[in-house]
């Protein structure tokens, strides 16, 4: 069933750096509590996933730690992927409707699924390479970090591609390299920027609990370490996911704007939220 938007449309037009940072928190700001309960619907769960895991397993396991990391993966990008989907909402004049964006980011479960799965193995296999005692296993994993990054960069709007034009994941992977052809060190350069003020964002977050904590004894750092550090980094995570999803939905807008004329028309017949001019 459409959704049925009142307000009239805008114009997409070309972004710069500045103009998708300014953009970004405009957006964040005008839906706060919507976008922040679209991060905490799988940052609540992973934390708890993650504190269950610490409590069976004291002692670290390897293993434990691949799947802890592989599920709370799935479910960041099962957020990240609603969080898309409200973007949408927002730019077609619609409230971010919570139950809306979770019911299309869970229809495109099994494409977000394979896309993690494609994730972990590109993050995870040249992490593992590199712990071995093997010097030539190394060094092989040093020559693949490269490549491997670079890929990585080619399939940054996968999810978008996926959420907003409603393709499978081949054609998802196909079109967010041809996005990204031709722009690769501009959309690297902006990932770079986008990195650091998601940093950013954390860093203020956690200076709050800095505080709180500054008068506890060694000892009672100790104990509470890693049970505070799973809500601490929940807590954060809540608060920057939004500013991830915004900024790369932003940039995902502009790269079509420049290569297709993108327009709010087209957003509206790929996304199937109508709009009254």
């Amino acid at each position: 069933m459409e959704t049925k938007i009142s307000r009239p449309m805008r114009i997409m037009s070309a972004r710069n750096i500045h103009d998708l940072l300014s953009e970004t928190f405009s957006v964040y700001a005008s839906s706060f509590r919507d976008f922040v309960a679209v991060a905490a619907v799988v940052h609540i769960p992973v934390a708890l996933v993650t504190l269950g895991v610490s409590i069976s397993f004291p002692q670290t396991s390897t293993l434990a730690l691949l799947l802890t990391s592989i599920i709370s993966m799935y479910g960041v990008t099962l957020g990240y992927a609603a969080g898309v989907h409200g973007v949408c909402l927002h730019y077609l004049g619609g409230d971010v409707d919570l139950g809306k964006c979770y019911t299309k980011s869970v229809g495109k479960a099994k494409t977000l699924a394979v896309f993690t799965g494609l994730l972990a193995t590109l993050l995870f296999l040249p992490m593992i390479l590199l712990l071995q005692s093997n010097g030539v296993v190394v060094f092989l994993a040093g020559i693949i970090t490269l490549p491997v990054f670079v890929l990585g960069l080619y399939l940054s709007f996968v999810v978008q591609v996926a959420m907003v034009e409603g393709v499978t994941i081949n054609s998802a992977l196909r079109r967010s390299f041809e996005l990204v052809r031709g722009s690769w060190w501009r959309v690297f350069g902006i990932t770079v920027v986008l990195f650091l003020v998601v940093l950013g964002v954390r860093i203020v977050v956690n200076i709050p609990f800095a505080i709180l904590f500054e008068g506890l004894s060694i000892e009672q750092v100790s104990v509470l370490n890693q049970r505070l550090a799973i809500l601490v980094t929940a807590i954060s995570s809540i608060i920057a996911l939004p500013v991830l999803f915004i900024f790369s939905t932003l940039l995902y807008y502009d790269l079509r704007v420049r290569k297709e004329e993108y327009s709010l028309v087209d957003m509206s017949s790929e996304t199937g939220i109508a709009y009254n001019v």
